[in-house]
Formats: C-alpha cells, sequence, structure tokens
C-alpha cells in the first residue's frame, strides 16, 4: 500500500477515534504511531533471499521473497528458528505474489517461547497464501501489515505456546493477524490448538483494516494462561462481512503475571468498528476465568448488523474463587445495532461481580433485536449452585442491560432499544428493563420464567470488581448502580 492510500485509510478510521477514552485511547495512539511510520521495504539482509519458486528448505535466518511470481511448497518444511528476538521464516515484501503451500506444512521447532517468531510475514500488495498448514509459530502464523489485496485460504495454523511478561499490555499473539490493510479474503482458514500466557491472543485479529470477507473460518481450543482470548477479533476497522464462522472451545486463566487489561473470554468481538455485517455464525462452549465471558460483544461500534448468530454454553467464573465479571450470549455496547433471527442457550454466571448472566444485553442507542430466543440463562453461587438470592447473587436474564462499573461505560442505559418477537425461555427472569430508557417491547413472550418482566424502577445494584475483572486504578469496590429507567412500553403486556 502507497504513503497516500495509507494516509487516506488512518484519517477515515483511526482518525476520527482520538476521543475514545481509556483503554482505546492506548490503542488509538498505537495504530497511529504504526501509520506515520513511512513504509519501506528495506531486505532483510539475514534472510535469504529466495531465488527459486519451488520451495523445499528455509534456513534458521528465514527466506525473502522480493520478486512477483507464484512460489509452491515441495515438501512439509521443519524449521529452526535462530535466537534472534524476531525470526520470520518467509517474508514477502514483493507484489503480485502466490505462495502455495500445496497441502504441506511449515512446522517451527521455535528454540525460545519468549522470541516473536512468525511463519509467514506480509507487507506487499496482491498477495494469495492458500493450501496448507502453519505449525507451532508463537507471536504470529501469519501477519500482514500495509497490504492492499490480499487472500488467505485453505490455511491452518495450528499451537503457540508464545509467553510475553514485558510491560506492554496491548501486546497480542494470534493465529492470523493483519493491520492497517485493505481488500482483504480470509477463507476456508482454521486457527486451532494456541496455549499462550500473553496480555491477549486471538485467533484471527483485524486491526485498522477496511473491505474484507471472513469466511467458513474457524478459530477452536485456544487457552490463555494469563490474559484474554477472542476467536475472531477486529479492532478500528470497518466493511467487514463474516459469514459461517465458529468459535469454539476457548479457556482464560488468571496468574496475575502479564500486564494485561483483562481476562475475557470472547467468541466474536468488534471494537470501535463501523459497518460490519455477521451472518449465521456461532460461539460453543467458550469458558470464563474471573472477568467477562461473551460470545459475541460489540463493543463500541456502530452500524453493525448480525443475522443467525448461535451462542451455546457460556460458561462465566469458573475459576478457584468461583466468581467473574458476568456471561453474556451476546453483549451490545453501541449505536444503530440490529440482532436478528438469532439464538443463545445455556448461559451460566457463577457469582457473577455485575450480578447477572444474560442471553442478549444492550447498551447504547437504537438497538434492535428482532426474532430472538434466549433459552436456559442462570446465576449460580459460590458452591455452584443454582440461587434465588437475587440481592447477593443477581439474576439469569432473558434480554436486559449491558452493565460495565468502568467510566465512560457506567452511564451508558439502553436508549431507543426495541424487542420485536423475541422470546425468553426457562430463565430467572425473562426480560429485565433496567436502565432502558424509551425501550418497546414488541410481541414478546416468556415461557417457565421465575419473573416475565422485572422493573425495578429507581433500584440500586451493588456491584463489585477486582484486579481480574478490569478494576482501574482511580476506581474502588464495590459501587452503586442506580436505575434510570423509563418511558418504556410493552405491545402486548408480557406474562408467563
Amino acid at each position: 500500500m502507497e504513503t497516500k492510500q495509507l494516509n487516506t485509510l488512518i484519517d477515515r478510521i483511526a482518525g476520527n477515534l482520538k476521543h475514545k477514552a481509556g483503554q482505546l485511547e492506548e490503542l488509538v495512539k498505537k495504530y497511529i504511531q504504526k501509520a506515520g511510520q513511512k513504509r519501506e521495504r528495506v531486505r532483510n539482509t539475514a534472510a535469504q533471499i529466495q531465488q527459486d519458486t519451488l520451495i523445499s528448505d528455509i534456513p534458521p535466518q528465514g527466506i525473502l521473497i522480493d520478486k512477483p511470481g507464484n512460489y509452491q511448497f515441495a515438501k512439509t518444511i521443519t524449521w529452526i528458528p535462530g535466537q534472534q528476538a524476531t525470526a520470520i521464516a518467509i517474508d514477502i515484501i514483493a507484489d503480485d505474489v502466490t505462495l502455495d503451500l500445496q497441502g504441506y506444512s511449515l512446522v517451527a521447532v521455535p528454540v525460545i517461547n519468549t522470541n516473536s517468531v512468525i511463519g509467514i510475514n506480509i507487507t506487499g500488495n496482491n498477495i494469495t497464501i492458500k493450501s496448507g498448514v502453519v505449525v507451532d509459530m508463537l507471536l504470529h502464523g501469519i501477519s500482514a501489515s500495509l497490504c492492499n489485496n490480499l487472500t488467505i485460504s485453505g490455511v491452518a495454523v495450528q499451537g503457540s505456546e508464545y509467553s510475553y511478561l514485558g510491560n506492554d499490555p496491548l501486546v497480542t499473539a494470534s493465529g492470523i493477524y493483519i493491520e492497517l490493510s485493505e481488500n482483504i479474503t480470509l477463507q476456508n482458514c482454521q486457527v486451532s490448538g494456541a496455549n499462550v500466557t500473553a496480555p491477549a491472543y486471538a485467533g484471527i485479529q483485524l486491526s485498522v483494516s477496511t473491505h474484507a470477507r471472513v469466511t467458513d473460518c474457524q478459530t477452536s481450543h485456544l487457552i490463555n494462561n494469563d490474559g484474554t482470548v477472542t476467536g475472531f477479533s477486529y479492532v478500528f476497522s470497518e466493511h467487514i462481512t463474516t459469514t459461517n464462522c465458529l468459535a469454539t472451545k476457548f479457556r482464560s486463566y488468571y496468574q496475575g503475571k502479564t500486564t494485561t487489561f483483562g481476562h475475557t473470554v470472547l467468541g466474536f468481538l468488534p471494537t470501535a468498528c463501523k459497518n460490519l455485517t455477521y451472518e449465521n455464525c456461532t460461539a460453543i462452549s467458550l469458558r470464563g476465568c474471573c472477568d467477562d465471558c461473551h460470545g459475541m460483544s460489540i463493543f463500541e461500534s456502530d452500524d453493525i448488523t448480525v443475522t443467525g448468530f448461535s451462542a451455546i454454553g457460556i460458561v462465566d467464573g469458573d475459576c478457584p474463587t468461583n466468581t467473574g465479571a458476568k456471561a453474556t450470549g451476546l453483549e451490545v455496547y453501541g449505536n444503530n445495532i440490529t440482532i436478528q433471527y438469532s439464538q443463545v442457550q445455556n448461559i451460566f454466571a457463577i457469582v457473577p461481580q455485575d450480578k447477572q448472566s444474560c442471553g442478549f444485553s444492550a447498551a447504547g442507542n437504537n438497538i434492535t433485536f428482532e426474532a430472538c430466543v434466549a433459552y436456559n440463562v442462570f446465576v449460580f453461587d459460590e458452591n455452584r449452585n443454582l440461587t434465588k438470592n437475587a440481592a447477593k447473587y443477581g439474576y439469569g436474564i432473558g434480554f436486559g442491560w449491558a452493565p460495565d462499573p468502568r467510566q465512560p461505560f457506567v452511564g451508558k442505559n439502553a436508549v431507543n432499544t426495541v424487542y420485536t418477537n423475541c422470546g425468553a425461555i426457562f430463565c430467572q427472569v425473562g426480560f429485565d428493563t433496567w436502565n432502558h430508557i424509551g425501550g418497546q417491547w414488541n410481541n414478546c413472550s416468556v415461557e417457565d420464567c421465575l419473573t416475565a418482566v422485572l422493573q425495578e424502577a429507581g433500584g440500586q445494584r451493588i456491584f463489585t470488581m477486582d484486579k481480574c475483572s478490569e478494576l482501574p486504578s482511580n476506581m474502588t469496590s464495590p459501587m452503586t448502580i442506580i436505575n434510570y429507567a423509563a418511558n418504556n412500553t410493552f405491545n402486548p403486556p408480557i406474562s408467563n
């Protein structure tokens, strides 16, 4: 991508995000700094220049592809990277390159798991990577930056035991990482088997990028021993369509060794994004420790449509202390969001510090839920038993508010949220009106819930936080949350 194109991209996406607060502001600074650095295609003098289009071996210092062409693997290649801090097996700096792995594997044998070992690194335009397996890299299986017209198809990234205990809380290891790029296609890709100890791990992450299609991709069996883990993470990006994708079997733990912002587990996470579409995506069997766990979290994003989403088996608080922040099938912090024809089930939270487990939750303006169903949503006590002590433990809610006690999110109500033809089945509470203003419930139904509609005008709830659940240094716990619900209507009234 030429410098002028890059500047236009940054101005359009990141340039308008400087007002974001807290952690988002730090991310903005990071990407603006990267974008301000003029790209120079400087050859890595240590790398071996790849002369032949048939690749049969890779030396410890890696190979450099600096000429256009169609390159192919001749066989499965085992690569033993050197002990340098950053090691890249295949570095593509030329434009107009196709790399066909021919069904073979690129297998790394890292010597030090704290090094930034990358399988395939891309900074060229018009690049295609296809048909093979990238195994046991550390920081990234595939990394791409400053690209225009990038296609990755039929590639599996397996394994990572990356460890980072440094001071940068924004370090994110990933299977496929793409930043500052546009016109991207990811098709039939898989990321699995990571077991890292780092601030964050993402199966597939797109940062400050635009115009992408992610289709038929899977992220599975991902573990972070001391940080967040996300299947599909989009940051400061726009115009992305994600179709038929799966996030399954994630797990987080807490050790207190990394400088991570949190320990959330998320199947799908757009952060500060615009104009995204999700179609027929699924999150299954996600287990959080002492922070949040969500099938999907739409965070500080606008103009997003989700159709046919499913979340099954989302559990939070599964840790030695038997407490976490909350669990949600699909939560929304944003504006102009449409969720339709979606269903969540088996959403459980153990002693939730935000006093709820929730099927669908909302905070922001003009959020619409249509033909959505929440089934089997409950909270549990510290002995992992079902509890009706709502004052102490909260509720399992089919549809409700999306709480976040941190500033500035704590003041975000659900304004003009509309629920149409939605149903809650076998939940402790069907619909909770807490902090809904001008909400509408049209033709909604409740079956086998202890409470059909919870309305606690002017009520108070006591939230708690700790270091693991992202307690800011300028806040104290516990904190009192007040209900500002007003002007809500039900047509017709809802009853069990």
